[in-house]
Formats: C-alpha cells, sequence, structure tokens
C-alpha cells in the first residue's frame, strides 16, 4: 500500500490517495532501562492523548523503510530544513499498521467545533446548503483567504463556505489552532453575512507536503460533505520546496475525486485599483503582497498590520492575546 501511495499517488484498488498516513514506531522505548521499541502483528498497543489511553490497535503489519526513500517520496527532497521531513526523521525507521478500536474520544477545549464529517453534513443539510465550498488554512484570517473565500462562493455558485483550519501540532512560528478558531468565529460573527460560512476544526496536522497534501485535503472535505474546495497558490506548501503551481498540476493528473477544486492565483492588494485582486494593468510599484509569514513577523513586532492586509477586528484579537501572554503561536 506505501509503495503504491508513493508510487502512483493511489491505493491498490485504484483510490486516489496521495500521501501516506502512517504510525511511526519512535526511536527510544519510553519506558526507561528499554533502548528500542518493538511491535509484533497480534499484539495489542495502547493509543493515548494526553496521557489517557483513547484506543487500542491490534497490530497486523509490522514493517520497516528506509526514511531517506520515504522523505524523497512524500515530500519530495529529504533535507531536513523541510518541517515535515524533520519531523518523520524525529522517529525511527519501524512502522505498524492494525485496526484500530476506539475507547474514548479526545475531547479539547476546541469541542464545539469538532464536527466529524456526518456532523457537518447535517449543518449543511439543515441549512440547506448542497452546494459548500470547502477553505483550509492554517493560519488567521487575512484579506486575502476572504477574497478567496467569498469570489468562490459567488462564481461557484455555492451556498455556503466551510472554513476548516487545521488544528493540529504545527511547526514553530505558525498560528496556533486556538488563535485561529477564535479569529474565525469573530469574523463570522461580527463581518461574514448571515448564514455565509461555518466554522469546523480539522483534527489533523499540517505535513507541509506540497501537491499531495493539497489533494489529501480536498479528499477529506469531500468526505465532509462539500462539492468544492478552494486551492491557492502553493497550497500546503512551505518555503521554496514547491513551486506555486504544482497543486494544480497534481489536480490534473489524478483526474476526478468528487469535489472541484477552485484554483486562484497569487492575491494582493493594489493601491490603484484599490481592491484586493489576482490581476490587474498596474505596476508592481502599486502591489501590496498579503501573507501569513508576514503578518505574523508584524505580530511579532507588536505591530498591527493596516486594514487591507487584516481586518481590525482580527488583529485587535491576536494583539490583546499577546498582551496576556497567551499562546498564539506554535512552539
Amino acid at each position: 500500500t506505501l509503495a503504491s501511495v508513493l508510487e502512483k499517488k493511489r491505493l491498490p484498488d485504484g483510490s486516489a490517495w496521495p500521501m501516506p498516513v502512517l504510525l511511526q514506531l519512535p526511536q527510544k522505548h519510553p519506558s526507561p532501562g528499554r533502548s528500542v521499541l518493538t511491535c509484533s502483528p497480534g499484539e495489542t498497543v495502547a493509543l493515548s492523548y494526553q496521557q489517557k489511553i483513547k484506543a487500542l490497535l491490534t497490530v497486523e503489519e509490522s514493517f520497516n523503510f528506509e526514511l531517506d526513500k520515504l522523505a524523497q517520496g512524500w515530500f519530495g527532497t529529504a533535507i531536513q530544513e523541510h518541517p515535515g521531513v524533520a519531523r518523520l526523521f524525529e522517529g525511527s525507521t519501524s512502522f505498524i499498521a492494525g485496526k484500530v478500536m476506539l475507547l474514548e474520544e479526545a475531547l479539547s477545549e476546541r469541542q464545539p467545533f469538532e464536527l466529524d464529517p456526518i456532523q457537518a453534513r447535517q449543518v449543511f443539510e439543515h441549512r440547506r446548503w448542497q452546494r459548500v465550498v470547502g477553505f483550509h488554512t492554517r493560519n488567521v484570517p487575512h484579506r486575502a483567504h476572504e477574497y478567496l473565500q467569498f469570489t468562490a462562493l459567488a462564481e461557484q455558485q455555492c451556498d455556503g463556505i466551510f472554513i476548516h483550519p487545521v488544528t493540529g501540532p504545527k511547526k514553530t512560528g505558525d498560528f496556533s489552532g486556538e488563535i485561529n478558531l477564535r479569529a474565525y468565529d469573530l469574523l463570522i460573527d461580527e463581518v461574514y453575512p448571515p448564514n455565509s460560512a461555518v466554522l469546523g476544526s480539522f483534527l489533523s496536522y499540517p505535513r507541509y507536503a506540497g501537491p499531495r497534501e493539497a489533494v489529501f485535503t480536498a479528499i477529506c472535505r469531500q468526505n465532509f460533505g462539500c462539492s468544492h474546495f478552494i486551492v491557492g497558490r502553493d497550497h500546503t506548501g512551505v518555503g521554496e520546496f514547491y513551486s506555486p503551481d504544482d497543486s494544480k498540476r497534481l489536480f490534473e493528473e489524478i483526474g476526478d475525486l468528487g469535489i472541484k477544486p477552485v484554483f486562484f492565483e497569487e492575491v494582493y492588494y493594489c493601491r490603484r485599483c484599490q481592491d484586493h485582486v489576482q490581476s490587474c494593468d498596474h505596476g508592481a510599484e502599486d502591489i501590496q503582497r498579503i501573507s501569513g509569514s508576514h503578518a505574523r513577523e508584524m505580530f511579532g513586532q507588536g505591530e498591527a498590520p493596516p486594514d487591507w492586509y487584516m481586518r481590525e477586528q482580527v488583529s485587535q484579537l491576536i494583539l490583546s492575546e499577546l498582551s496576556q501572554e497567551t499562546e498564539v503561536f506554535s512552539s
């Protein structure tokens, strides 16, 4: 299965599946005095969250895989400056797989937003939404995000937007899942038109795997009931590891996923147009670029981004949380 996913971006039955989901064993045994953790088929392994056992896994398969080869196939690089590669190399070369029996759900402070696919579909049905556009993000909302969401909503004639920030562990310096949810909850309540958006917490974590992860996140949103999915330039990428058009090419290569990708070029603010656009006739001197990384830098210096960059409600929320030493950035 793993070889098929890495080489063909599909499961052995032919279903599109571009990114592996693996249970990697740690390099060291968690118990003192034992150096290596091994698991054999037939054994039962306890899966814990915050030091509480939440599920049991019956091991059906255990295998080893060379991490350099896995990283190259998954991320297109084995350089550990890539955060996904770095996370991979923190573990061992050993992996296990099997059936999981859930004992207790791992609930968190994000519980009001933790919709599972069945619940999300019920919410859409209750709102009489048949055409829903999904939006994946790991950043707090800025004006370019708003442009993407409402342009897709209008041009694709959708009934609503499912805003689904990823809230699992992120690389150091990224906005925390909690602040993302609070910022979007504020925006939907105070700014967005009534009945235009639903907010949910996506209980996963970013792999920063570029085009493979872009397709993977679209498949996930199809499972949640979305008919359309927004794909920005360099979607789910990091640094300079992927070309801005890599995701679009992979969507085209894989074909029909049961959800329609909605592609966008870079969105920027034009001072002459006094608006957010993907393209215009004005020169480079009028272009004001928008990025989550730049926003993080400004907040780190105690500065609020200008209104064309981010709404005041959101920037003031973040600055207020920073002043109270609340965890705004992942560490």
